[in-house]
């Protein structure tokens, strides 16, 4: 990969963010219900808050969890972006990306996984997490900052 190419990467990459915003913004606005059957449950389990005795409350978890998790989709793209411009910027050249170490690579991609890492926490919340959250990373900004 030459450097023009990680450039043109980063932007592609970042040309989905509006994409992502305004998604963000319209789910806020959707009315979702899950029902009261199994796979409701099961969803208002997972993805939501857990409440099951209050379809307010487990609707709004389900919204919550999506929002943050678009929000760590956003964050983890921009990291992504920025990696890549970092290591165009550093490595030039394709000979010199062909010294770039192991350390160095994951370095670069180090703050994006820390986003996806969140995001499979937004969409599967163990018993630790409230599967809600607010998202966003340290790669600046997200989603709207919703």
């Amino acid at each position: 990969m030459s450097t023009p190419s990680m450039e043109l990467w980063a932007s592609n990459m970042e040309s989905l963010i509006p994409h992502l915003d305004n998604a963000y913004t319209i789910l806020g606005t959707v009315r979702t219900a899950a029902g009261g059957l199994p796979n409701g449950r099961a969803l208002r389990t997972k993805i939501g808050d857990g409440n099951l005795t209050n379809d307010t409350e487990g609707v709004a978890g389900m919204v919550r969890a999506y929002q943050s998790s678009m929000q760590d989709i956003s964050d983890g793209i921009k990291a992504l972006a920025d990696g890549a411009r970092k290591m165009a910027k550093k490595y030039v050249h394709i000979e010199d990306a062909n010294g770039m170490s192991v350390t160095d690579l994951q370095q670069y991609l180090q703050e994006a996984q820390g986003d996806f890492d969140r995001l499979k926490q937004h969409l599967v919340p163990s018993s630790s997490t409230s599967g809600g959250g607010s998202g966003g990373g340290s790669s600046g900004g997200g989603t709207g900052g919703k």
